[in-house]
């Protein structure tokens, strides 16, 4: 039956191999236990250091190549968002334009139909001017008529 403390080491293992997969999965360890010979021990040492060295150097290049792409795919979401926002800003635009027209329309037909109103208004003054004066012609009229048929009744009578 394993412990606690061998499964947690066998997590652990699991998790660095995840990391560092060829650090810890490396064909050849460190040293030959069964070579005595002190040379063979740092040429296997200084193989292993290599190994390292190549590992990391893989892992800088996989990580500026996600970086790159990366970059590429946020600077095409960015292109996308500008498009979109474009299009958003000219739609807008355009219904500013259109609004501005209609409100020149609407301007100008006030502006038309203020004319009309101030033509009729002097014409319906003249006409009122026109009754007010012929009124008082008649008023007149029948005032001179009156005091004619007055002043003929005194005459006669």
């Amino acid at each position: 039956m394993k412990s606690s403390t061998d499964n947690r080491l066998a997590i652990r293992s699991a998790k660095e191999n995840i990391i560092y997969p060829n650090v810890y999965n490396h064909p050849d360890p460190p040293y030959n236990s069964n070579n005595d010979e002190g040379g063979a021990k740092i040429m296997d040492f200084q193989k292993y250091l290599d190994h390292i060295d190549q590992d990391r150097r893989d892992m800088e290049r996989r990580l500026t190549e996600e970086r790159r792409l990366s970059e590429e795919r946020h600077e095409k979401r960015i292109a996308a968002l500008d498009e979109k926002l474009e299009f958003r800003f000219s739609s807008i635009d355009q219904r500013f334009t259109s609004i501005d027209q209609r409100f020149d329309r609407m301007e100008q037909k006030i502006d038309e139909l203020s004319g009309a109103v101030h033509r009729e208004s002097k014409d319906t003054k003249r006409w009122v001017f026109g009754i007010f004066m012929a009124v008082t012609a008649m008023v007149v009229a029948s005032i001179v008529g009156v005091v004619a048929i007055v002043i003929s009744l005194m005459n006669v009578l």
